[in-house]
């Protein structure tokens, strides 16, 4: 059984992580590349209100209806709350067992096939590596597969999220993405 959460991300905070975001994408798409950097994109707000998903991700989606970043390092997915809603239907796992038994909702991945989660005991972000067996909703974890926590709260992984788009566009060679870490 999941508790309530308290709802610590702020409509400032949001926006603020919304509008520092927007300006590295606009500076994403004067890069050189041989990719199409417009394909990058934070989706706006979602047009109704989130049901059937934890409170911190539905105050996020109506800042944005998520994001698609595939440029980005080896791509970054926040789903739009409708596919974020169904994530169970569709088979994404709700719980973690083996070292880390704990109740999550997912709600996006990166371009490997790893999944990021929300705790729903605790509130923290965490990163399901793509290697990793989903079996019966149930992501397996063993000495080989750990389950990472990636930021304690949806607030603090945007802005994680943020620093790993802005070292990619400053080209930093030396920042350790958050999939990586």
């Amino acid at each position: 059984m999941s508790r309530v959460l308290v709802e610590v991300m702020t409509t400032t905070e949001l926006n603020e992580w919304v509008l520092a975001l927007r300006r590295d994408l606009a500076r994403l798409r004067t890069l050189d590349s041989r990719y199409g950097l417009d394909l990058n994109e934070l989706l706006p707000p979602a047009s109704e209100e989130a049901t059937g998903i934890p409170v911190e991700l539905a105050k996020l989606f109506r800042a944005c209806d998520g994001l698609s970043l595939p440029n980005v390092y080896n791509g970054y997915f926040i789903d739009p709350a409708i596919r974020v809603q169904s994530a169970a239907a569709r088979g994404e796992p709700g719980m973690i067992v083996g070292n880390s038994d704990m109740s999550v909702h997912v709600f996006g991945s990166d371009g490997g096939g790893g999944r990021f989660a929300l705790g729903l005991a605790d509130g923290a972000v965490y990163y399901l590596p793509s290697w990793g067996g989903v079996y019966d909703g149930q992501f397996i974890e063993d000495s080989v597969t750990r389950v990472r926590k990636v930021a304690d709260s949806v607030m603090e992984f945007l802005w994680r999220l943020h620093q790993d788009v802005h070292a990619f566009v400053e080209r930093n060679q030396g920042h350790t993405y958050m999939s990586d870490s």
